[in-house]
């Protein structure tokens, strides 16, 4: 009994906190979300109070950085779930 236990514990303490198969879904819910997010925002007509030009233009660079900040974060997760697929292979 004592043996199992031990064997058990070992297990899950040699477990990967981030494996390739959960690296790999957090990668393809990071894309699939931007995707939706961009498909509401170009497709779905929003009705309601109407941004001056100069309010556009003022708010234009944090609505790139973040696009960026998506962007980045998605492309670091695609690469470090390769990183692990290479480490397993």
């Amino acid at each position: 009994m004592h043996d199992a236990v031990t064997r058990l514990i070992n297990r899950r303490a040699t477990r990967r906190p981030f494996g390739l198969i959960r690296m790999t879904t957090l990668a393809f819910l990071t894309v699939l979300v931007a995707g939706v997010i961009t498909y509401l925002q170009v497709a779905v007509p929003i009705k309601g109070a109407r941004l001056a030009d100069a309010d556009a233009v003022y708010h234009l660079p944090v609505a790139v950085i973040s696009t960026l900040v998506v962007l980045i974060a998605a492309a670091v997760i695609g690469w470090l779930s390769l990183r692990a697929w290479r480490r397993r292979g």
